[in-house]
């Protein structure tokens, strides 16, 4: 099976904290977020390059790099990702998952086959205003399967919320109380 990514960040120092990482964009995505910074690879493109060159890169960087990131997009929109993350895995690299939470089975998976080493959960709003943000399809209850699911799945984790200029101070505090004791990042909004 010839499986396909939408690029590779070779190293990066502030994608997986504490550690140096490479990052994995799988293309695709179920969310028409208006900000958002991967919109080039949201739709399957040819602009894609084959998952087996990325491993030749990563079986070059053992030693070098900690551990991999697969973002998006959205990963587990991707029907190969378990296959690419066993393969990374096996080359003795962590791995880190980028996700909006609106699959929260496959996050399950992942996580009761011991997959991953820490996960990032997007909220991009509060539950008021998530239409304002990702478009018609929110995916609310998935998103909130998978907020609970991860809070308490014993996996590192941080939850992250975009600063959009449709979320007010009291917006953040709303979320806060969504994230409960967990680690909670709040990302600068940035004009595309």
């Amino acid at each position: 099976m010839k499986m396909q990514v939408a690029g590779l960040t070779k190293c990066s120092l502030i994608d997986y904290p504490e550690h140096i990482a490479a990052v994995v964009f799988v293309g695709g995505c179920n969310y028409e977020c208006w900000y958002c910074q991967n919109c080039q690879i949201l739709k399957h493109s040819a602009n894609t390059m084959d998952f087996s060159d990325v491993l030749k890169f990563l079986a070059g960087r053992v030693g070098v790099l900690d551990g991999v990131v697969f973002s998006g997009g959205e990963a587990t929109t991707c029907r190969y990702l378990e296959d690419m993350i066993v393969a990374v895995r096996d080359l003795g690299f962590k791995i880190k998952l980028d996700t909006n939470g609106t699959n929260p089975d496959i996050v399950k998976n992942l996580v009761e086959k011991k997959l991953l080493d820490f996960i990032a959960m997007d909220i991009k709003a509060t539950w008021a205003k998530y239409r304002e943000i990702v478009g018609e399809n929110t995916y609310l209850r998935e998103v909130q399967k998978s907020l609970n699911y991860i809070k308490n799945c014993g996996v590192a984790h941080q939850f992250r919320t975009t600063s959009a200029p449709c979320l007010k101070a009291d917006d953040l505090e709303i979320i806060k109380t969504y994230v409960g004791d967990s680690n909670f990042v709040i990302n600068s909004y940035v004009k595309v």
